[in-house]
């Protein structure tokens, strides 16, 4: 058995299902599940949402979930098994504990863990990594934990992936409308995160980026008509003042966020943000000739990124 860790918001929880698509399809006779425990105690943005928006009829998507025992013997750790307060007044405990067990199994090699966090510096791609994971010896049980944001983990199945992600059917009047303009018009997607990105260390993408990636879609492309997207939409009607023939979506919350990026993805050209969330809605763009436009680094601490994509545009950001 395999099981793949399950953390974080939607767009990370993506590329770890493409780590989990890329273990099915090499190991086919394989069980490959996914820990989803973490969200028990831990609930980033709108919690564990895959299952919840891509497992509906006629889609391919599947996800496997491990019970807590099975974790438990492929890791060697404590899962988190409950959203009890016992489990809240533990956590600490467990915590310390799998690091302690993590450390003398590595040593003793009495679980087999590939840890991306450990094993690559800042989940940039290692091939000795790769490698590992597409080479296993199945007869054994492996705990893989990671993010595998690194297109090379998922480049090569990045059309079942798009097969896989495909989104409920938009009923909405707003987000109808929304996707009718969008339809029509030589559309541009412009993703602004402010939100929970402001002060921290993924705060650095200021105007002058957002004003050389549009001048940059109107030279190379027929785009001309913008939207942007930001849960922040007074900042993005003030910031964006300079910018005509733009339309600010900002009404999808909650439950309801997935459908940005539904919208964005639509969209003939993309303006992304360093975020997981857009970078997945340029990956979902299928339209012909389509452009994404992303920054090339993610933190303050540099974070370099290169999209090897046919039509993907870096533009540098000056901090």
């Amino acid at each position: 058995m395999i099981i793949v860790m399950m953390t974080s918001g939607l767009g990370n929880q993506m590329y770890q299902y493409g780590m989990y698509k890329l273990l099915s399809l090499t190991y086919p006779d394989t069980e490959i599940k996914a820990d989803i425990t973490r969200f028990r105690l831990y609930s980033a943005h709108q919690g564990f949402e895959l299952k919840r928006i891509f497992e509906h009829p006629g889609s391919p998507f599947h996800l496997e979930i491990a019970d807590n025992r099975e974790i438990f013997r492929t890791g060697g750790g404590i899962p988190i098994w409950s959203d009890s307060r016992l489990m809240q007044k533990l956590e600490r405990f467990r915590v310390w504990y799998n690091r302690k067990a993590d450390a003398v199994s590595r040593r003793l090699g009495t679980y087999r863990i590939i840890d991306e966090s450990i094993l690559c510096d800042q989940c940039r791609y290692n091939e000795a990594v790769f490698q590992k994971l597409t080479h296993l010896d199945v007869r054994k049980d492996w705990s893989v934990r990671g993010y595998w944001e690194n297109e090379n983990y998922y480049k090569a199945i990045l059309p079942q992936l798009q097969q896989d992600f495909v989104f409920p059917e938009i009923r909405d009047e707003k987000n109808r409308e929304a996707a009718e303009q969008i339809r029509d018009s030589a559309s541009v997607s412009i993703h602004v995160r402010r939100g929970d990105y402001v002060g921290s260390q993924f705060d650095i993408l200021t105007m002058d980026y957002y004003k050389r990636a549009v001048a940059w879609i109107r030279e190379h492309t027929e785009g001309d008509r913008f939207f942007l997207f930001s849960d922040d939409r007074e900042y993005a009607g003030e910031a964006f003042s300079w910018l005509d023939h733009k339309e600010i979506i900002s009404h999808n919350r909650g439950g309801d966020s997935f459908r940005d990026m539904q919208l964005m993805s639509m969209c003939r050209h993309n303006i992304i943000a360093n975020s997981t969330f857009s970078t997945w809605a340029g990956l979902l763009n299928q339209n012909p000739g389509r452009r994404v436009v992303y920054p090339d680094r993610y933190t303050r601490s540099g974070d370099r990124r290169t999209r090897d994509f046919e039509g993907w545009q870096a533009m540098e950001v000056e901090l």
